[in-house]
């Protein structure tokens, strides 16, 4: 005569207890939104209208401008306004500075010039460690390619 179960627990028996563990937490009832869920449900077609657009034509995408190839082919208004502002389109500052008295935001405005090192120099300054600019080349948290960059801005 085949066994039938009578109680639950007997089938229950047979199953991983891991897998019961977990199963516990899972109940079958209504589902009701959470707070934000309630926001998301709510039926917003009376709010925000869907308004008619026309397709758009490949003539409305204007046409790529090809860079310029060849200097000669600048307008004559561009090449002499480059001529002009040659000197003043370079990155040192128009007037050079005196090294012993230069504030640090004077520091900060040479290329490439951060704050740290800015600091770093002024207190230098400040202490009398350094008087020239070219004893900055002794210490190496600055790097040459910027120092010789800033030596065109300091005077002498």
């Amino acid at each position: 005569m085949p066994h039938v179960p009578l109680f639950s627990w007997e089938e229950l028996g047979k199953i991983d207890p891991s897998l019961l563990r977990t199963m516990r937490h899972i109940h079958f009832a209504a589902y009701t939104p959470s707070a934000d869920g309630a926001y998301w449900l709510k039926d917003k077609d009376d709010n925000l209208e869907m308004e008619l657009t026309e397709e758009s034509q490949s003539s409305d995408v204007p046409e790529p401008i090809a860079p310029v190839a060849d200097e000669s082919e600048l307008p004559e208004e561009v090449k002499v306004a480059a001529e002009e502002n040659e000197e003043s389109s370079s990155i040192v500052p128009v007037e050079p500075l005196e090294f012993a008295t230069a504030t640090l935001t004077q520091l900060l405005t040479l290329y490439g010039m951060d704050e740290d090192t800015a600091v770093r120099i002024k207190e230098l300054i400040d202490n009398n460690e350094v008087s020239t600019f070219e004893d900055l080349v002794d210490y190496d948290f600055i790097p040459k390619a910027n120092l010789n960059q800033w030596r065109k801005a300091f005077l002498g």
